[in-house]
């Protein structure tokens, strides 16, 4: 994986990979919802926040909470962990933990195999996006329209 994070994406590989995140988020949920139903996991309390997001302005109420995210568990943990001088091991270490604190608060712990999951996808997009070479603000566009797209379409989902 780190291999792969090495080569920053560009032009349309870029674009392909924030649609590609975004695609394999949306099947991990899935996946995550059908193996806590399996379970008997209660859930219901997790899709509330995306009810009252489609039920007010879904595209304008995204946008702020997904900035504040996209930094604070994105931007901040890299830059930090860039200035420290971390190996890429280690900031992949550092977000996979920070993805992991993104999904319990969202509500949980069960929260972290939901958008926890989704966060650290998220961080693997903006380091290859960028975040690795230090083109922060590239990056953090791809993480965003990333993010954007995902909750757009469990959004557009929940009101069908």
């Amino acid at each position: 994986m780190l291999q792969w994070l090495e080569k920053e994406a560009c032009g349309k590989q870029m674009v392909y990979c924030i649609i590609r995140f975004a695609l394999i988020s949306f099947v991990l949920q899935i996946a995550a919802f059908i193996i806590a139903a399996l379970f008997t996991i209660d859930v219901s309390s997790m899709s509330k926040n995306m009810v009252i997001i489609t039920n007010y302005r879904i595209f304008y109420v995204m946008i702020i909470p997904i900035i504040m995210e996209e930094t604070v568990f994105r931007l901040f943990p890299v830059f930090l962990a860039k200035k420290l001088k971390f190996s890429k091991k280690e900031i992949l270490v550092l977000v996979a933990i920070s993805s992991a604190v993104f999904g319990c608060l969202h509500g949980n712990a069960y929260n972290i195999f939901f958008q926890g999951v989704s966060g650290f996808l998220f961080s693997l997009l903006f380091l290859k996006c960028g975040g690795l070479q230090e083109h922060y603000g590239k990056a953090f566009v791809s993480s965003s329209a990333s993010h954007y797209l995902f909750n757009s379409i469990v959004s557009i989902m929940i009101l069908l």
